[in-house]
């Protein structure tokens, strides 16, 4: 028994050898806000515009191609709840975006945002 645990006391000595440098690497990562990534997407990159139906698969591809950053932080169900969040709570939003849950555009079946679109590049 005594021995087993020299044996044990001395692998963790050479783990904790080779976990140091890693250590500090790992506090680097920040962790992100992921309400504020989705709320600042929507805020620079979304307005509301009568008559406009934009597709939640639309709206994921535009992101993952603007924030490559949070892109693997998010899946689609989170950015999707985070997104309908965003939405009810950004003033002025609230009352005019309609959500609607299946929209089927031939084959394609996709969640829908009315009077939701992207906007303008400049």
């Amino acid at each position: 028994m005594g021995y087993l645990n020299v044996a044990f006391s001395h692998l963790m000595v050479g783990i904790a050898k080779y976990t140091k440098p890693v250590l500090p690497a790992l506090k680097k990562l920040k962790k992100i806000n992921k309400i504020d990534v989705v709320r600042n997407y929507s805020l620079q990159h979304l307005e509301v515009s009568e008559g406009a139906k934009t597709r939640l698969c639309d709206i994921r591809e535009h992101f993952k191609l603007t924030n490559k950053h949070a892109e693997n932080r998010l899946n689609d169900k989170i950015f999707s709840a985070l997104l309908l969040e965003v939405v009810k709570k950004t003033p002025g939003w609230g009352d005019k975006v309609k959500y609607k849950k299946l929209s089927v555009d031939g084959e394609n079946k996709s969640r829908v945002y009315l009077n939701l679109g992207f906007t303008a590049e400049k």
